[in-house]
Order: structure tokens, then C-alpha cells, then sequence
């Protein structure tokens, strides 16, 4: 009997220990199924983005494959072109050194390489006689290519072209002096013949009253007079030979010596030195209103209020230098009678643009 009960206890824990064993394995095939496709789904991830980014690479690659398609494209329409060009210029026997006659409104002929003529890439200048309009332009019995413009015009502009075929690379080129009394005619042939960037160099221009304007950097003006306050200024200094009322000046002041001018304005010269010597007689103008009278210039961002006359300038110079009124780049006064300056350090100065500006009368 109780050899019996010990084998049945014996079978009972052998039954347990199997149940035991039989739950863990299950634990360990569930545990493991879900490691399974959690790398699954990891794999099938990283499948995915590695398609996509060789989908995103073929995309790019098809992209820069057309790119390189048209450009290679747009490189062999140019060569083709050239070589029409290149053929039709060795038939008719047109070359950059061949010798063009120009023929000025029949006032002046003169005779130049066709290189020169044709420098200014993109220009209607060079279209003109790059060989492909040969027979379109107009001539004159002795061949000569007929130009509707003056020889005052056209002998600057060829002389420009000169210029700027034989001018060193690391200098500055020298502004050019456009023709008195040809100023329209002279921006209509600059503009037909498309030589803008060519003749036309910068020039410094600004609204307003400005202060601290260094004379160095001030491109495009020349220097017509500096004189000490010491000094009266007359009208007459204002009546420059060849230069026409309407054209811009650039009045300031400035210390003997330096190369800043304390106070500065640009207007025309009409509008300058045209006298108002009674209440509200101003003109606005480049941005500034203008006053005028025997003794002084006054220049106001805004309307100077009161009876403008001719008071003793030395009464309104308020300061040793500067002929302010209130803040300074407000108002100024350019005093025309002398001033005691026994150190003689300041100076008056008047500048004219060596190349034609224009400001519309009410600017």
C-alpha cells in the first residue's frame, strides 16, 4: 500500500514538472515568435526605405541625366551656330580685322577694324556688324556704312571703343566728356547702339542734406571751384562756360586741407541760385527746400519757417564750421559773403558731374 501512494505521489510531480516544462517551452516559442516579427517588421522597414531612397536616387539621377542631356544640347546648338556664322563670315570674307567705312550723316567718314565695332558683346553695336546683317545695313555709293548721327556724337563714342580696347585692365578708365548741347542726341545713340555699361560710369547721387561726404569717394564729380569763406562768392561763380543752367551742381562745405566736406547737397543750378527773398518763396527740390538770397544759400528738409532776407550771415552761422540750423542734416546755411576766418580752414566748393544727371525740376 504504501509502496502504491509513493508511486502515485512520484507520478504526480513527474506530471507537474512536464506541465511546468510544457509552459515554459510555450513561453519561450511565444516570446520568440514575437521577436520574430518585431525584426520582420524591422526588416521590412528598412526594405521599404531602402526602396525609397533608391527610387529618390534614380529620380535625381534621370534629373541630372536631362540636365546634362540639354545643356550638351544647348552646347552643340551654339557650336552649330558659331560654325554658320564662322562659314558665312569666311564666304563673305568677313573678319575681326576687316576694315568697316562709316559713314556719319555724310559729314565725316572714317574707316575702323571691325573688332572694334564689335567689343561690346551683346550690344546692338556689335549685332550690327557682327557679319550677318551685312546686307541689311544702308551704304552710301562708296560702300561706306551709313550712321544717322553726327560726327559730334559718333567721334566720342569710337574713341571710347578705342579707349577701352587698348586701356591697362588695372587702371580705372577715365570719365568720358559727352558733347555740349548733343546731351539728347548723345543718350539716344548711346541707347540705340546699346553701349550703356561702355560710356556711361557712376556717378555718386543722393537726396537731402548730407554730412561727412568723403571727396575721394564721391564718383563721377569734378571739382569746379574751392574757395575760402574769407573769400566773397558771386553769381557769376555760379555761370560756369559750357555748362548749361538746368545742370546739377554739388554745393558743401569743408575744412582747408580735408578730404570730407562737412555738409553737402545736390540740385540744379537754376533751382540753386534762383533768389527768394520773401516768406514761402522756396523751392522743393531734390528732396530739399531751397532758399536763396544775396548773402546766403539755405537748404531745409523742411519749410523754413519766417522771413527769409538778407541777414548778416555771420548772425546765422551758428559754430566755427558748420553753418547749421538746428540738427545738423536738417537745415544748413552756404554763407555767399565772407566770413572772418582768420585760420583760414574752411572753404566753400561747388562740383559739377562729368557725365550729364538729371533730376526733374520738382524731384
Amino acid at each position: 500500500m504504501a509502496c502504491s501512494l509513493a508511486c502515485q505521489n512520484l507520478v504526480n510531480s513527474f506530471k507537474e514538472a512536464l506541465s511546468l516544462l510544457e509552459q515554459g517551452a510555450i513561453h519561450n516559442v511565444r516570446q520568440l515568435e514575437e521577436h520574430l516579427m518585431q525584426e520582420h517588421s524591422l526588416l521590412e522597414e528598412n526594405r521599404r526605405q531602402l526602396k525609397q531612397e533608391k527610387e529618390t536616387f534614380e529620380a535625381e539621377k534621370d534629373g541630372e541625366r536631362e540636365k546634362l542631356k540639354q545643356e550638351r544640347e544647348a552646347l552643340e546648338a551654339d557650336r552649330v551656330e558659331f560654325e554658320v556664322e564662322k562659314t558665312a563670315m569666311m564666304t563673305c570674307g568677313i573678319g575681326p580685322s576687316d576694315l568697316i567705312g562709316l559713314n556719319f550723316r555724310g559729314e565725316k567718314t572714317i574707316t575702323v577694324k571691325r573688332s572694334l565695332l564689335c567689343q561690346v558683346e551683346g550690344s546692338m553695336l556689335a549685332a550690327m556688324f557682327s557679319g550677318r546683317y551685312e546686307d541689311q545695313l544702308d551704304h552710301d555709293k562708296d560702300d561706306n556704312v551709313f550712321v544717322d548721327y553726327p560726327p559730334a556724337v559718333m567721334m566720342p563714342i569710337m574713341d571710347r571703343l578705342t579707349l577701352c580696347r587698348d586701356w591697362p585692365p588695372e587702371k580705372q578708365l577715365p570719365s568720358i566728356a559727352v558733347p555740349r548741347g548733343y546731351e539728347g542726341i548723345w543718350d539716344s545713340a548711346v541707347n540705340f547702339f546699346g553701349l550703356e555699361s561702355l560710356v556711361q560710369p557712376s556717378t555718386t547721387a543722393f537726396s537731402g542734406i548730407k554730412a561727412n561726404v568723403k571727396i575721394s569717394k564721391l564718383k563721377g564729380w569734378a571739382v569746379a571751384w574751392c574757395k575760402p569763406v574769407s573769400e566773397n562768392v558771386t553769381w557769376a561763380d555760379f555761370q560756369l562756360p559750357q555748362v548749361p543752367p538746368e545742370s546739377l551742381a554739388l554745393i558743401g562745405m569743408k575744412r582747408r586741407g580735408e578730404d570730407e566736406l562737412t555738409v553737402a547737397a545736390i540740385g540744379r543750378l537754376d533751382i540753386v541760385t534762383s533768389r527768394r527773398n520773401f516768406e514761402g518763396a522756396r523751392k522743393f527740390h531734390n528732396g530739399l527746400h531751397w532758399y536763396c538770397s544775396a548773402s546766403h544759400i539755405v537748404l531745409s528738409s523742411a519749410p523754413f519757417t519766417g522771413i527769409l532776407g538778407d541777414v548778416d550771415v555771420p548772425d546765422v552761422v551758428t559754430g566755427t564750421l558748420f553753418l547749421s540750423m538746428g540738427t545738423l542734416g536738417s537745415s544748413a546755411y552756404f554763407p555767399l559773403k565772407s566770413i572772418p576766418d582768420p585760420d583760414h580752414a574752411l572753404e566753400r566748393m561747388l562740383m559739377i558731374p562729368e557725365w550729364p544727371m538729371r533730376i526733374a525740376e520738382d524731384a
